[in-house]
């Protein structure tokens, strides 16, 4: 059973690997060395690292979180006690393409989840955004709808 205590030290470690992580990749790389990180810890938003770094277009740091080999790539963000999108949903939209195919990639990703508003990343990417062609082709070539 988690504690506060435990609560409060995942918190903490979540807010510090989300502090370092955009683009600071040895910083990261140290923190998933140390024993008892856990690369699914949330912050006050909900979100994990491996959410924020597939929306924020990091990479580098997205491919060090999915060779930990613990994140759930189909982790949806919980805020306000309802479920908002996931990574797949975080990255199409914003157009990050490699973000994109790393995770359409990965087993457990499912293409046509949809967001709070009940629209699917291929929906998402379509109408809203930047409308980005070639993460249109790879969600349809992966079978979205």
């Amino acid at each position: 059973m988690e504690t506060a205590v435990d609560k409060e030290a995942g918190v903490a470690q979540q807010e510090a690997m989300e502090k370092h992580m955009f683009g600071h990749e040895k910083f990261v790389q140290m923190l998933l060395e140390k024993d008892g990180v856990d690369v699914d810890s949330k912050d006050k938003r909900g979100r994990t690292p491996f959410s924020n770094a597939a929306e924020g277009g990091h990479g580098g740091v997205l491919y060090m979180l999915l060779e930990r080999g613990r994140v759930d790539v189909a982790a949806k963000t919980i805020l306000q006690g309802r479920e908002r999108s996931n990574p797949t949903i975080n990255g199409g939209t914003k157009g990050h393409e490699q973000v994109v195919h790393m995770l359409l990639e990965k087993d457990g990703v499912d293409v046509d989840s949809k967001d709070e508003k009940g629209c699917t990343t291929l929906y998402s990417v379509e109408n809203f955004w930047d409308r980005n062609e070639k993460v249109r082709q790879m969600l349809i070539a992966k079978g979205a709808h």
